[in-house]
């Protein structure tokens, strides 16, 4: 789930890490909270484009996370590798993102309401 020039590559690599350590039954319980398909589609400083898969609909996965766009989603966040790493680490929320225009939305706009919470 690495992509040179991201900085979003380790946080990818954190959610596969501890998704993956999770017991069965914690991993289900994760999966039937969220159930969604995120594609994450992300733009680095030198204007390269880099998407990922957030599976958390499917148990029978072979992963959460994936490199690129797998299969269909259910919603599709755009933005910038420096937003998604203030997203995760809390310095913005999605709303603010997304009313900044720092952050579109494609598709369930409700799914995406999740990010974050």
């Amino acid at each position: 789930v690495v992509a040179p020039g991201f900085k979003s590559s380790a946080i990818f690599s954190a959610i596969k890490t501890q998704f993956d350590s999770l017991p069965p039954a914690g991993k289900t319980d994760y999966i039937n909270k969220v159930r969604g398909v995120f594609h994450i589609v992300l733009k680095n400083g030198a204007g390269e484009e880099q998407a990922w898969t957030l599976d958390l609909k499917n148990a029978d996965s072979a992963s959460v996370v994936s490199l690129g766009k797998v299969g269909k989603g259910d919603v599709t966040l755009l933005m910038s590798d420096d937003t998604y790493v203030d997203l995760v680490e809390g310095k913005i929320n999605g709303q603010k993102a997304f009313m900044q225009g720092k952050m579109k939305v494609q598709g369930n706009i409700a799914l995406a309401a999740k990010v974050g919470t």
